[in-house]
């Protein structure tokens, strides 16, 4: 509530998101003024804020240095008022989680850092430029902060191209200097990805894999050349069973392991992600049954027979919220098979998954009856065949929707924009890779207006309907926060970014 102004329903609001908020620096300003002046706010996102450089850090910091968890993201700040600010936020000792994703904290002294990893409860650095005494302090094995206390948990990713080379995160650090301490230590969420893993002998992945700390929450690994053939079963299985999230892409594993995997998952195993592993020799039975215990699970590039697909969408995939089958050609399976998964699961993606014409239309009759449906992604489906009508209600009834690389026709996206200015659950749609240039640029402003997230990444688009999006936005009703939108086509079409950044969160791709 800025000063001033009384909203009853929003007094017991505890938790703020002002990611991808475009502001004026003075109604920035207000807002701060006003987190400051209330005790109530336990979590803030400010994450890719618009102007935030404009505001003074003295405010800044006082609002954020009163809440308990803070999200502050690639956001636009000099090194010295970033200092400043995470100086205060530590110094107030109020915040217990801090997320520092995608900034540049090199010129971060040892010092405060030091201060933020002891003091805190947590701490995301991912993807954030670090100095060689960063990167070590948070990989020393004998890591603890004063008073007995064991440090910040960590997010953290350690990539590169292979081991002997520098981490991307900071090129004065080789990759085999810290590999050993990488799941020892308190990073409580690692990605670690190589190009080629094919230099990390099997003794140095046993010794990392028997370390691992037990409290890891989740462990993402991922390359060519990932060998883990000849590790201990015992040893690899203990280690891959530890994390409640887990995503593995391309490692070679025998039989036995992934057996033994499998038979040995618990229910702490909450999401499970695997990327080009063949399974077509497994039992099924088990597999499904390891699957059962997670809420979400993500097969990429797998390699299973068509009978052992039919028994996981059949009997197992409709039981789990979150399902994403992606990269494989499903178009043998059984029509009820697939209907089952499609009619009770939450979040469904079948994205680039070579579905036939009577299964795609089964599936869009089917998933307009699934009333508990957060997120559908046919990315990658040829959908032109498809009635206009069902797939405009389908659309319209899901909140987030991905129809990207579909080869849409006009008069399904007249259809689609058309219902879009009815009653509607969509909030977030992405059309790249689509051609919406015939669209009438009245329809094309007033529908996406609506929405709250649109992508159009290498989508074809007129300067006609982007100067209508942006008066639509400007002047008239609009609930768009974020638009993706490709570099080319605003050069193509001679818009200037700035005129839409002014109103909107522009992602230039």
């Amino acid at each position: 509530t800025l000063p001033g102004i009384e909203i009853p329903r929003f007094s017991g609001i505890q938790h703020v998101d002002l990611s991808y908020l475009y502001l004026l620096p003075k109604d920035w300003c207000r807002l701060f003024y006003s987190i400051s002046n209330t005790k109530q706010i336990n979590s803030i996102d400010i994450s890719c804020g618009y102007n935030l450089e404009h505001v003074e850090e003295s405010l800044l910091a006082d609002a954020l240095s009163g809440v308990r968890e803070v999200k502050m993201n690639k956001i636009p700040l000099a090194d010295h008022r970033l200092e400043t600010v995470l100086n205060k936020i530590i110094t107030n000792k109020v915040t217990k989680k801090l997320h520092l994703s995608m900034l540049d904290l090199s010129q971060i002294s040892p010092e405060l850092f030091e201060r933020m990893v002891d003091s805190l409860e947590f701490l995301n650095v991912k993807n954030s430029l670090l100095k060689d005494h960063h990167v070590r302090y948070l990989l020393r094995p004998d890591r603890k902060a004063d008073q007995g206390c064991s440090g910040a948990k960590i997010e953290f990713n350690c990539e590169s191209t292979q081991v002997h080379d520098a981490v991307s995160v900071c090129d004065e650090v080789l990759v085999a200097n810290i590999v050993t301490n990488l799941l020892s230590t308190n990073i409580s969420r690692l990605e670690f990805k190589l190009v080629d893993f094919s230099e990390i002998s099997t003794a140095l992945w046993s010794r990392m894999l028997r370390g691992m700390d037990k409290k890891i929450e989740s462990l993402t690994i991922e390359g060519m050349g990932l060998d883990l053939v000849n590790v201990p079963v015992d040893i690899l299985v203990g280690a891959l069973i530890k994390p409640k999230e887990l995503h593995l892409s391309g490692p070679d594993m025998s039989p036995a392991q992934w057996t033994a995997f499998f038979q040995q998952m618990t229910s702490r195993t909450e999401i499970l992600g695997l990327r080009m592993v063949n399974l077509s020799f497994a039992d099924i039975k088990i597999i499904g049954q390891a699957l059962l215990k997670t809420r979400s699970v993500t097969l990429n590039y797998v390699c299973l027979e068509v009978e052992q697909w039919n028994y996981l969408f059949h009997n197992i995939l409709p039981s789990i919220p979150q399902v994403t089958v992606i990269n494989i050609n499903l178009s043998e399976i059984q029509d009820g098979s697939l209907a089952r998964t499609v009619r009770w699961c939450s979040h469904v993606n079948l994205s680039s998954t070579y579905l036939n014409t009577d299964q795609k239309n089964l599936l869009l009759n089917t998933v307009i009856h699934n009333t508990r449906i957060k997120s559908l992604n046919l990315a990658g489906l040829n959908l032109a065949e498809c009635s206009e009508e069902l797939l405009a209600n389908v659309v319209s009834s899901i909140p987030q929707v991905n129809l990207a690389s579909t080869k849409l026709t006009t008069n399904q996206y007249t259809s689609i924009f058309s219902r879009l200015l009815g009653a509607i659950r969509l909030r977030e749609l992405d059309l790249s890779n689509l051609s919406l240039g015939k669209v009438h640029s009245g329809l094309f402003a007033l529908a996406l207006s609506r929405l709250r997230s649109i992508s159009l990444q290498n989508t074809i688009v007129t300067r006609e309907q982007l100067q209508e999006l942006r008066t639509q936005i400007k002047f008239n009703y609009s609930a768009l926060e974020y638009l993706a939108l490709s570099r080319n086509i605003m050069l193509i079409n001679q818009i200037n970014p700035l005129e839409l950044a002014e109103i909107v969160y522009v992602d230039l791709k």
